[in-house]
């Protein structure tokens, strides 16, 4: 399956190839950035590098300044958005992220 990731703004800021999805579960996959991803960079490697050194409490914080940015997807295959939480993108790794219950 593969779904565009967007912003609050309605900014398209990549596309996500899904390699694994279980119920309950994070949904995991390969992430293309589109160049509109750029201004959100800094804050993805910020979030990854508290994550390794365990600085929890700035995890905490990250989570929340990534979470207010209102991201969802959107399957182009139907036009489909649905709301999403706890993403989490390391360049050149992949991303994962899980369904929000409504949206």
């Amino acid at each position: 399956m593969n779904l565009d990731l967007f912003d609050y703004s309605g900014t398209a800021l990549g596309s996500i190839s899904v390699t694994s999805e279980n119920e309950n579960e994070a949904v995991c996959g390969d992430f293309l950035p589109t160049p509109a991803f750029s201004v959100y960079v800094t804050l993805f490697k910020e979030f990854e590098e508290a994550v390794n050194d365990q600085l929890f409490t700035h995890v905490d914080n990250l989570d929340k300044e990534i979470e207010s940015f209102g991201f969802y997807v959107v399957d182009p295959s139907n036009g489909m958005k649905k709301k999403i939480f706890d993403l989490q993108i390391i360049i050149g790794a992949g991303v994962s992220f899980r369904w929000a219950e409504s949206s």
